[in-house]
């Protein structure tokens, strides 16, 4: 079963139509309605219905099929890249998913006792993310000083 296209109107322009002129224009023939689920005749109303709203010629019919004139390669260039960004728009607003990899480094304590679990739930909610976690050392941010003398030197001066 074929699939339907949603009813864009877009300066006139239907999706149905938009759909239909694609087909016709890849194949170079009318009888593209095969493959869209569709009798001939339909695709022949709806590419001159297009026609009309569009005030120009988009394809020359013949007897071994249709060619396209100016005006319909620059509406085929135009209607490729709406098919193109409306295919990339779907396939953005229907992935919910969360991909790829994350790695998470923190001090053994925290990455055992917390974040292990926590990782652990994100995983279950997520099953496609990868979830690496490693221990880092812990490093002290309290440095030794060496201990400092007020007092004064007991330099012995020279005779003189």
């Amino acid at each position: 079963m074929p699939a339907r296209c949603a009813k864009i109107k877009v300066r006139g322009w239907t999706g149905d139509r938009v759909r239909i002129f694609l087909e016709v224009a890849r194949t170079g023939q009318i009888r593209a309605a095969k493959r869209l689920g569709i009798n001939h005749a339909t695709v022949g109303r709806q590419l001159t219905a297009l026609e009309k709203e569009m005030r120009t010629k988009l394809v020359k019919r013949g007897t071994t099929g249709c060619t396209l004139t100016r005006s319909g390669e620059a509406l085929l260039t135009t209607a490729e890249r709406v098919e193109l960004e409306l295919k990339i728009g779907s396939q953005r607003g229907t992935s919910d998913r969360v991909t790829g990899t994350v790695r998470v480094g923190a001090p053994d304590g925290i990455g055992n006792y917390f974040l292990a679990e926590q990782l652990a739930a994100l995983a279950a909610v997520h099953p496609d993310l990868v979830i690496q976690l490693s221990a880092l050392p812990v490093r002290s941010r309290c440095r030794s000083a060496r201990p400092t003398s007020s007092l004064p030197s007991s330099r012995r001066r020279k005779a003189g």
